[in-house]
């Protein structure tokens, strides 16, 4: 019974603190049948969103991406492209404004691209390699 009450007290306090904490943070294994092909750490705040993940398709590569939040819509997104033990093989830095994206893409040793493309607001931006940021933040606008 002792334990039992510790257990209850524990979880109303760990409920109560539950929504004050802003900060999140966790971990994703993502397999394809029994092989893994990337893990994921993330780290969050109101305003900001970080992705670590080392994936495996095409090459393993590491990936870093920071998500910053205005109002709760995306204001800025950042990667970072590295092959394990090398510099970085792509960075991209994009920037949304109220109709527009505009992207600032160096590919290794590559020019420079800059690219502006025309997109409404509410817009779902996705990256191939790490899709559920972009589902996520809709699926708790739902909730």
């Amino acid at each position: 019974m002792k334990y039992h009450s510790l257990a209850l007290a524990l979880a109303a306090i760990l409920a109560l603190a539950g929504p004050a904490a802003a900060d999140d943070a966790g971990n994703f294994v993502i397999r394809l049948g029994r092989d893994t092909v990337s893990v994921e750490h993330y780290t969050r705040t109101p305003s900001r969103l970080v992705v670590d993940q080392v994936g495996r398709s095409p090459r393993v590569l590491r990936r870093h991406f920071v998500y910053d939040y205005t109002n709760g819509a995306l204001s800025h997104l950042s990667v970072v492209v590295t092959p394990p033990g090398a510099a970085p093989i792509q960075t991209v830095e994009a920037a949304v404004s109220a109709d527009s994206l505009f992207m600032h893409i160096q590919n290794g040793a590559a020019p420079v691209q800059n690219v502006s493309v025309a997109m409404p607001p509410g817009t779902l931006v996705l990256s191939l390699s790490s899709q559920w940021p972009g589902y996520e933040g809709r699926i708790m606008k739902l909730v």
